[in-house]
């Protein structure tokens, strides 16, 4: 993944500033949450400088090339920042989020668990039979304990003979409420 230094000039009136480093990362975190900005939002996304990917991040309308470079990106906190993104959530790829999945790292897993339903461009069944088989009971806990609407039953019905007594007890405990 090709990331750049970036340079800008800010002009008023006529008179021009070299943007700093921490300028650049004001812009990032201060910039509105406006389409209009999308051509932005992909320029700073290539930044070399995580604390401005993280930033962009947060936003509501990164591409979707912005969103699968952020997805990849070798920093937790920017794919962590992504994935607690509720209006970001929504626009990840299946593809994009198995990718995530296999770096299986714990907290990502978790953050993904908590939230499966929230995935609107993935299969969440797949992505229930995956988590339920978690070896980390951590995951296979919070997918159980997440809010997950239509999908509560589904995950209860997976993890009702989990390994770990307490999980097992609150599935069969879900699958008996109406």
């Amino acid at each position: 993944m090709q990331y750049e230094q970036l340079q800008g000039t800010l002009t008023i009136n006529g008179y021009s500033v070299e943007l700093s480093m921490e300028m650049l990362e004001d812009i990032a975190r201060k910039l509105p949450d406006e389409k209009h900005y999308t051509p932005l939002l992909s320029i700073l996304g290539r930044s070399n400088n995580p604390e401005i990917r993280e930033n962009v991040a947060l936003s509501a309308y990164p591409d979707q090339e912005t969103i699968e470079r952020l997805a990849n990106d070798p920093s937790f906190e920017v794919v962590s920042t992504l994935l607690n993104n509720r209006r970001i959530k929504e626009q990840i790829p299946e593809a994009t989020l198995l990718k995530i999945m296999e770096r299986n790292d714990i907290s990502l897993m978790i953050e993904i668990a908590k939230n499966v339903d929230d995935y609107e461009k993935c299969d969440i069944c797949k992505l229930i039979k995956i988590l339920s088989k978690h070896p980390n009971a951590k995951v296979r806990f919070e997918l159980l304990n997440g809010r997950h609407g239509q999908f509560a039953k589904t995950i209860a019905a997976k993890l009702v003979n989990d390994p770990v007594a307490e999980i097992a007890r609150k599935a069969k405990e879900l699958l008996k409420e109406d």
